[in-house]
């Protein structure tokens, strides 16, 4: 008979699942994003992040069947908002661009609160069930009619661990940013990178290819 996974064993899971396949094909877009924002967004950003992946991991679940019966569309909708994000940060002609030089300054407003809470979302579509064993039995239970509570609080448990974990990697960069000085045309170049990144994940996503970076890094990456 299989253990149910504890609590600890699902947030430490999910703590260390920053170094898997799935969640590093991610985190160019995730750095991408965090790029001219301060951590108000970033956390708003993940909540959106974890919000969809608990959804999806607890497929019996109401929330869980409306996005699995929608999921190629859903895909398609978030790989083109990201990529839309990424283009608008690089300042495609006809989508404006923050004009802001201050490295940590955010969009202002609820608006750039709903665009990180929806990319966040958006970026968890991307992300590829690479399950380790942890999550395996997680997914396991949540979709189990009769256990879906126990299975949605450990994928919630899961998530948090997640989070936290890209959390301390976003302050990480947000510090870093903190302390370097760097010239206007520094910045605009830094702002293009950052940009093509969310771009280029939006990209990977809505061709379908995520998938397939993913099960790449699998063979130099562990699964958790």
């Amino acid at each position: 008979m299989e253990e149910t996974p504890t609590l600890f064993a699902a947030f430490g899971a999910g703590f260390c699942s920053l170094v898997s396949p799935g969640a590093v094909a991610l985190l160019p877009g995730f750095a991408g994003f965090l790029r001219g924002r301060g951590v108000g967004h970033v956390l708003v950003f993940l909540l959106g992040y974890s919000l969809v992946f608990v959804a999806l991991g607890a497929t019996a679940s109401a929330p869980g069947q409306f996005l699995l019966e929608h999921l190629p569309l859903a895909e398609g909708a978030a790989g083109v908002f990201l990529l839309a994000v990424g283009l608008r940060g690089m300042g495609l002609r006809g989508l404006k661009g923050r004009e802001s030089t201050d490295p940590v300054a955010e969009p202002g407003g609820a608006g750039g609160l709903l665009v990180a809470l929806l990319a966040g979302g958006a970026l968890t579509l991307g992300w590829t069930p690479l399950a380790g064993i942890v999550l395996s039995r997680i997914l396991a239970i949540s979709t189990a009619v009769e256990t879906i509570g126990a299975g949605v609080t450990l994928l919630a448990a899961y998530a948090l661990g997640r989070a936290l974990s890209m959390l301390g990697l976003g302050l990480a960069q947000l510090a870093a940013r903190r302390m370097s000085q760097r010239s206007r045309s520094h910045e605009r170049r830094l702002d293009m990178i950052a940009g093509a990144l969310v771009a280029i994940t939006g990209l990977l996503i809505v061709t379908g290819t995520m998938p397939i970076l993913a099960a790449l890094l699998s063979q130099y990456l562990p699964l958790f």
